[in-house]
């Protein structure tokens, strides 16, 4: 599952509407709809979603790039 995946399952199980989440975490209520409905965030974005839900932001292990893209160097 990739970061994206984790965070948007989060916001979607929290059962927390857009505006109430937008509040807690001091963003936009547009920045929370859009994540939900599929659109990337700043990573300072995620960064607050992660603490928000307790979850540990850790690298991908190495040689873990997607089928067909190779690793960025």
């Amino acid at each position: 599952m990739t970061l994206s995946e984790t965070l948007r399952k989060a916001v979607l199980e929290s059962d927390l509407s857009d505006n109430a989440l937008a509040k807690l975490l001091g963003l936009s209520q547009p920045t929370i709809f859009r994540f939900r409905t599929g659109h990337d965030i700043k990573l300072s974005v995620g960064e607050r979603l992660a603490n928000f839900f307790h979850l540990e932001l850790m690298p991908a292990k190495p040689g873990k790039a997607k089928a067909g893209k190779p690793a960025k160097r």
